[in-house]
């Protein structure tokens, strides 16, 4: 996945009911089911050997029709979740420079692609690092 595949989804919350279901969450769900058929949640399943999904409804107020108008999420444009590379901590990098023996010479290009992205990138948020406090002094 690239770095514009990756999308904020906050938005979503001003849109969408606040709750428990019945004491559970959606991380105990063993599967998760997304439909036409409801488009006012979705459905979780607790169990693998359940018949039917237990419906979670997302809508903020009163109702159990669907209303476009009240409730779409699909209407809401994402932005981007992150809109600078990221950093890899230095531990991080040292354990992949450590392991690197491990890997075909033929895939090294690649990990030394990526350390060299990373310096520059430490180095770049350093030069900006210190702009910010140079343009503090200067005040």
């Amino acid at each position: 996945m690239k770095k514009e595949d990756f999308k904020d989804i906050q938005i979503v919350q001003d849109h969408i009911r606040k709750r428990q279901v019945l004491a559970t969450s959606f991380r105990k769900a063993k599967c998760s089911f997304f439909s036409n058929n409801y488009k006012i949640g979705f459905g979780i399943k607790l169990a693998y050997n359940t018949e039917e999904p237990y419906n979670i409804n997302l809508q903020k107020g009163r109702g159990k029709m669907y209303d476009q108008n009240h409730f779409n999420i699909s209407s809401i444009a994402l932005s981007k979740k992150y809109t600078k590379p990221l950093a890899i901590s230095s531990e991080k990098l040292a354990d992949i420079r450590e392991l690197l023996s491990y890997i075909p010479a033929t895939h090294h290009g690649y990990f030394n692609s990526i350390f060299c992205a990373q310096e520059t990138l430490n180095r770049l948020s350093q030069e900006e690092e210190d702009e910010v406090d140079e343009n503090f002094l200067n005040y």
